[in-house]
């Protein structure tokens, strides 16, 4: 593929390729610039299909391959549009075009714009990869139930069964139910198809960077043996790179990144959210803060080293106190919110 120039261009190469939209029909020609695509020919699929799209002009095959065969997102999602306008565009193909830009918005760290996507996307239609997405993205904005509803609606019949159920596992060991946790990792091992796509393997990995740090490892070297020249494996190394770098600019005690309010030396807090990635952690910080003032950021060290960002709001004088403010935020606003003692567990 052209070269990536950032690692916005990583992971949309990532999610991207988590999305199966099945090629339009389109003249013998396109046949060419199919099988240069799926042989990792990507330089030589590029040149034919702007070949063919010089002598036949634009149509629903053209738009589609620019889709493919582009990394850089906003060209990508033009022409996702442009081909879900035109006349010829069947049905069952404009819901998948919308499924595809829901994943490049999630790729982009915009939840809401992933979940406006799919919004055109009646439930009946959605498949297992659609209710992926909306399962990842209402767990980006915090919304957990959500998540769980959607990653709960894949049927056991989908080939993305196992990783529904996986994704359910790591939901229920960050709240702390390991037997429910292992029920989903077993109906996970159950599935009939192994879990061997590198674009799951890499979200995967995301989500245990914070619950599981040891299956999180066994992911990366499960990558770096099977999949070595993989984007999803470039992109996790970059990520890591990245994270040592401000591990050596960061002091090796916990550092609030934000101003905590006034009263912050009382002894409980609400945690509502934990990020391996800083940036997630200030784009959940821009989401929220308006609705939720003395929201801040409070970077700590893991056990194994590594840094966590974990987004948190509020100071208490007592746990009941705290834990009212909870359940109104989860009523009022679908989070779920952990009530912490910050000094003691940072």
């Amino acid at each position: 593929m052209r070269g990536l120039s950032s690692l916005s261009s990583i992971l949309f190469a990532i999610l991207l390729s988590a999305v199966v939209v099945a090629a339009p029909g389109s003249a013998a020609d396109w046949s060419e610039v199919a099988a240069d695509f799926h042989a990792a020919r990507y330089d030589a699929a590029a040149a034919a299909a702007d070949s063919l799209t010089a002598i036949g002009g634009e149509s629903l095959s053209s738009l589609y391959w620019r889709f493919r065969l582009t990394r850089e997102p906003d060209e990508a999602v033009a022409a996702l549009a442009a081909a879900r306008a035109r006349d010829d565009c069947p049905p069952a193909l404009a819901d998948r075009l919308m499924i595809a830009e829901a994943w490049i918005a999630l790729g982009r760290i915009e939840p809401d714009a992933a979940l406006a996507a799919l919004a055109g996307v009646a439930d009946e239609r959605r498949d297992g990869g659609a209710w992926l997405v909306c399962g990842m993205a209402e767990r980006a904005k915090g919304r957990l139930d959500r998540s769980r509803e959607a990653f709960a609606s894949v049927r056991p019949d989908d080939p993305e069964y196992a990783w529904a159920r996986t994704f359910l596992g790591r939901l229920a060991q960050e709240e702390g139910d390991r037997a429910l946790a292992e029920r989903y990792y077993r109906a996970a091992r159950q599935a009939a198809e192994p879990i061997t796509s590198p674009a799951l393997l890499a979200a995967a990995w995301e989500m245990d960077r914070v619950v599981d740090p040891e299956r999180a490892a066994d992911i990366r070297r499960d990558l770096a043996e099977h999949h070595p020249q993989s984007l999803e494996y470039a992109r996790i190394e970059e990520l890591m790179k990245r994270e040592a770098d401000d591990s050596a600019a960061t002091a090796d005690s916990a550092v609030v990144v934000s101003p905590a309010p006034a009263g912050h030396d009382r002894r409980m807090a609400l945690q509502l959210a934990a990020f391996s990635d800083r940036s997630r952690a200030m784009a959940y910080l821009a989401e929220w803060s308006d609705t939720l003032p003395g929201l801040r950021i409070v970077a700590v060290r893991d056990q194994q080293g590594e840094m966590l960002y974990k987004v948190r709001a509020g100071s208490f004088v007592t746990r009941a106190e705290a834990r009212r403010e909870a359940d109104r935020l989860q009523r009022d606003h679908g989070l779920r919110v952990m009530v912490i003692e910050a000094a003691e567990n940072p």
